[in-house]
């Protein structure tokens, strides 16, 4: 990034507000920098670092438990509540982003910001039914991170304003989860990632999301599914037919690395063993 002229480092939210509401477009956010190392070009001429603006943390309401947009995946995976909350889905999530480095570098905040296909953390995050927190000078709203992911975070999010945290409703905590990938090698891009979440009552299914990552972009839930588990005992048979049809109707995105026939299958026997691992 050529044209950066200066560099600013507030050190609250309200001096990062003030600073995207008075530059905007020649504004750009440092927080973990993962993203901006891969950008080739850009107009912006000022950087403004957030880490010491006091988004890192991971804290608990009544009914939520509030993720800061600056914690990392290494936070995450360090969080003793976290450990357990949800069968420790959010902790898998983190524990599967690529080498040690990475994780002490990326933020869930830019995960979600500027996210890749294969970004670990918005699959583990959508079947949780994540919320977003956007601040601007003006005004705070709250979206479901779905809708944030379908519209296209650059385009939804407005230049003068930062997501500031993510929010997991606690009725969350005591859902049957799982997470699995498939990369090439340990610290590849991911082919396929499967997140469940169920909510199970003397093993009847009374509630379930599945989201895919890195197979499709945006990462989406596989709603067509879901309602071939509600109201059921899981079983052998549910879970093979729920696996064949997962993969109906999916529009992959393109890659060299494996042809769709191949990523057609892998997604159906992560979707099988994710929910083998729920029963």
């Amino acid at each position: 990034m050529r044209g950066i002229k200066e560099f600013l480092a507030p050190t609250n939210i309200e001096q990062v507000l003030e600073m995207l509401e008075k530059y905007q477009e020649k504004a750009v956010i440092l927080a973990g920098g993962t993203h901006l190392a891969l950008v080739k070009s850009s107009s912006a001429e000022i950087m403004i670092d957030i880490k010491k603006a006091n988004l890192n943390y991971i804290k608990e309401d009544d009914n939520n438990i509030i993720i800061g947009a600056c914690t990392r995946p290494v936070d995450i995976i360090n969080n003793d509540m976290l450990k357990t909350f949800a069968d420790g889905i959010l902790v898998n999530a983190a524990s599967k982003m690529g080498s040690k480095l990475t994780q002490n570098l990326i933020t869930i905040g830019g995960n979600i910001a500027s996210p890749f296909p294969w970004s670990s953390l918005p699959p583990a995050l959508l079947v949780l039914e994540a919320k977003v927190s956007i601040l601007s000078k003006q005004k705070n709203k709250i979206v479901p991170l779905q809708d944030l992911l379908k519209a296209n975070p650059k385009n939804f999010i407005n230049k003068n304003e930062l997501i500031t945290s993510i929010i997991i409703p606690k009725s969350s905590k005591n859902l049957k989860t799982s997470y699995i990938t498939l990369s090439l090698t340990e610290n590849d891009y991911d082919l396929v990632i499967v997140a469940v979440a169920l909510l199970l009552e003397s093993g009847i299914c009374k509630k379930a999301k599945i989201a895919l990552g890195s197979a499709i972009s945006p990462c989406n839930t596989i709603d067509h599914i879901e309602p071939l588990l509600i109201e059921k005992k899981l079983s052998k048979e549910i879970i093979n037919n729920v696996a064949k049809e997962s993969i109906t109707g999916l529009n992959l995105i393109s890659d060299f690395r494996t042809t769709d026939e191949h990523r057609f299958e892998v997604i159906k026997t992560l979707v099988k063993r994710a929910l083998e691992n729920c029963m």
